[in-house]
């Protein structure tokens, strides 16, 4: 557990200055929820999302009380293009991001939304029903594999779970 101030940078060298008093977890945090498409920076989001991996640096261990200060001295020296704050330990948005905030949904975006979302009926809000279910579970029933396809699945499901190890996702990252 490391407590300190890091460096987040993208194949195209653009960076993210951040703080954690623990800075290795706060990572895997970042990937995750990026990975999970729910990430409330959208540049990391978005990096997260094309690269999968972003080179990750400790840029200063410190103690926790000096953690911000160090932190806000890197946000001012390397002025990182993916930061929304300029100020640490602060949700203080750029203007550019603040004007976006107060934009939200215009209604030409709703139309474009709504647009693209018509006909959209696979799998929105609904749920089978009893027959349906019935239907496939009949379908299913006796079903068997070869030892060869059984090989492939084992294999496959092996492999999965040995990324979802190595990304440190469910069971395998205890909290």
């Amino acid at each position: 557990m490391t407590c300190g101030v890091y460096l987040l940078t993208t194949p195209r060298g653009e960076r993210y200055v951040g703080s954690s008093q623990d800075v290795e977890q706060r990572y895997r945090d970042h990937r995750k929820e990026a990975l999970g498409g729910y990430h409330i920076n959208r540049f990391l989001q978005a990096a997260f999302v094309e690269h999968r991996e972003l080179t990750f640096t400790v840029l200063d261990e410190c103690r926790p009380e000096e953690r911000i200060s160090r932190e806000q001295h890197y946000l001012d020296t390397l002025l990182p293009e993916m930061n929304l704050a300029r100020i640490a330990g602060r949700v203080d948005f750029t203007p550019e991001v603040r004007e976006k905030i107060a934009r939200g949904w215009t209604e030409e975006r709703k139309a474009r939304t709504r647009a693209a979302m018509l006909g959209n009926t696979r799998c929105v809000g609904r749920t089978d029903g009893h027959d349906t279910r019935q239907k496939r579970s009949q379908a299913l029933k006796g079903r068997t594999f070869t030892n060869e396809a059984r090989a492939k699945m084992s294999a496959s499901q092996k492999a999965r779970m040995a990324k979802r190890k190595e990304d440190g996702y469910g069971r395998f990252n205890p909290r």
